[in-house]
């Protein structure tokens, strides 16, 4: 995730929270790119009769479908629950 050892020691769970979500997201726009390569060479490959999109080659959760809210924060029920594990 890019994160050093001594600056992990530092975060709280909401921090790690936005770091894990944030690096799910930089992983899923490399596949992205990666689809839609793939796409422009089969549609450019003259042998295909109709023209993929990019979300036919490789599916993305996080990227194809539409959420309302964009973002939602770690609730603190959850922080709790986590806690309570660590106890």
């Amino acid at each position: 995730m890019g994160i050093g050892f001594d600056q992990a020691l530092g975060l709280t769970w909401r921090e790690y929270d936005y770091y894990s979500i944030g690096y799910l997201r930089r992983v899923e726009r490399d596949w992205d790119r990666s689809r839609h390569i793939i796409a422009g060479l089969f549609n450019s490959s003259g042998f295909a009769k109709k023209a993929m999109k990019p979300q036919e080659a490789y599916p993305l959760p996080m990227l194809d479908k539409k959420v309302a809210v964009a973002f939602v924060p770690m609730t603190k029920e959850k922080i709790n629950e986590m806690l309570k594990h660590i106890n």
